[in-house]
């Protein structure tokens, strides 16, 4: 502060906006520029432990494939101005990815990351791009 010449009040306002977080941040402002979930996808991309299973199976054994990982936090609701209803948000926090060279099993992905929510994603390299994506809660007895 004192080697900047940073006022006082300018750090202590920069404190309390890192203090809430970017997500409970951006919640609070008007337009939040948070992406919306979009629930008619999500329903599709919302999986159980035995489907993510087939989808790990199905990686391809000669492609690299990227694993990334978030965790759930909470799902949050805001009105929507135009239509009086809502628009729902998840809050993730990303815990990374690993590459994988083959077919995963998901006590494989219950040992990195633990039971709960999480949304899992697998990009490809050779072809690149998006191979899928979906939340699937992943509990302990699969471990």
């Amino acid at each position: 502060m004192i080697a900047l010449r940073v006022p006082p009040e300018d750090v202590r306002e920069l404190y309390h906006t890192w203090l809430v977080g970017l997500w409970a941040g951006e919640l609070q402002h008007k337009e939040p520029a948070l992406p919306p979930r979009h629930t008619d996808l999500d329903v599709i991309r919302r999986v159980t432990s035995v489907q993510l299973a087939q989808l790990l199976a199905e990686l391809p054994s000669k492609q690299s494939t990227r694993i990334s990982v978030a965790r759930m936090i909470v799902e949050f609701m805001l009105p929507e101005d135009s239509s009086n209803g809502f628009v729902e948000y998840r809050n993730l926090c990303e815990l990374g990815g690993f590459d994988a060279s083959g077919p995963l099993a998901v006590s494989d992905l219950i040992a990195r990351v633990g039971a709960g929510e999480y949304r899992v994603s697998a990009y490809g390299f050779e072809p690149h791009g998006l191979r899928w994506e979906v939340f699937v809660r992943l509990g302990e007895e699969l471990s």
